[in-house]
């Protein structure tokens, strides 16, 4: 094995060349640098991913990627990929977050210093989680309600050789979050030690491009629907308090409803009469009043209006943020 053996990136992929391509040169210089192994699975994409792939393999010798012969769903392309590589961890990450360097570097010196072998590794979501100290848990109902909200961020979680090897594979398919239901499940074992690691933490990556949608049409089917029915569904082990607790979290602070995310949604036609009154009950009760008022404040201006503003805001923070980091003003 030429790369290291502790951690590698597993990255499952579909019809996103420009967004991978960006991943890599944002990145790269930090995966050489630690010598991690990054293994990917194409669905198929049918854009030019494999073409960038072959570039950046060009650049690095341990990116490896595995084109599958047919097109499977999100889901079991997300379960595939866990199962290529062959390091002791694994970190599982979307194109669309950045990991800086000081993260990994924290990551691999929490694992190389780690006095036992953890189940799983979870770091912080841009920080969000400021009053949390380092810790491993052992305790379900813990684990749960204090950082479960965070781990339907995949990039979060970095999990083990044994979670990879004999992992509840199928558990939580078609739930559109087989990542978390995976972890939930397989943590759900008597003795298990998820460590938290809040000092490290990923970014949004700030693409140039077009923001590529993939799942956002269905945002409110998803934090409505389908969170709450993974989490209800989980072993009893996990108490009704501590699964009420995670999916009242996770809609106040995993950010899909963020006041810009719901301006995209609205100029982008994406959010329906239909299911505002389909979910009302679930908006009124899960959400707090700020997000509520946006929700029905950006319902009564035009669709144009607000694709303008949202493509203007979206721009300009883009564009401050490279030009902060060019001037070393990002520290992320």
């Amino acid at each position: 094995m030429s790369y290291n053996p502790l951690l590698s990136i597993a990255i499952p992929t579909y019809n996103r060349a420009n967004h991978l391509d960006f991943y890599f040169e944002t990145h790269i210089e930090s995966f050489k640098k630690h010598n991690i192994a990054i293994f990917i699975s194409d669905n198929p994409s049918g854009d030019h991913a494999s073409e960038v792939i072959a570039k950046w393999q060009g650049e690095y010798e341990n990116i490896f990627s595995t084109k599958l012969d047919t097109m499977v769903d999100t889901d079991t392309n997300h379960e595939y990929v866990i199962k290529l590589p062959d390091t002791e961890y694994i970190w599982i990450c979307a194109d669309s977050y950045e990991l800086p360097d000081a993260t990994i570097t924290q990551v691999l010196e929490c694992l190389e210093n780690a006095p036992e072998k953890y189940d799983s590794l979870h770091i912080n979501l841009v920080n969000r989680i400021k009053d949390l100290p380092e810790k491993t848990y052992t305790d379900h109902n813990e684990f749960l309600s204090e950082i479960g909200w965070s781990i339907s961020c995949n990039t979060t979680n970095i999990i083990s050789r044994d979670m990879a090897d004999n992992g509840p594979y199928g558990v939580a398919n078609g739930s559109l979050f087989v990542v978390p239901g995976f972890i939930y499940h397989y943590l759900s074992k008597p003795d298990f030690k998820a460590k938290w690691l809040p000092s490290a933490s990923v970014f949004t990556l700030k693409y140039p491009g077009p923001i590529k949608l993939g799942l956002r049409f269905t945002a409110f089917d998803l934090i409505f629907k389908h969170w709450p029915e993974l989490i209800n569904n989980l072993p009893d082990v996990y108490s009704q308090q501590s699964k009420e607790t995670l999916i009242l979290k996770h809609t106040h602070l995993v950010g899909w409803l963020h006041w810009r995310r719901l301006l995209g949604f609205y100029g982008d036609n994406y959010i329906s009469e239909e299911q505002l009154e389909k979910y009302k009950e679930g908006i009124r009760t899960l959400t707090p009043k700020s997000t509520q008022f946006f929700i029905y404040f950006f319902r009564r201006v035009p669709a144009p209006i607000c694709k303008f503003f949202s493509v203007i805001i979206e721009w300009s923070r883009r564009r401050n943020y490279r030009i902060r980091k060019k001037l070393g003003l990002e520290t992320n």
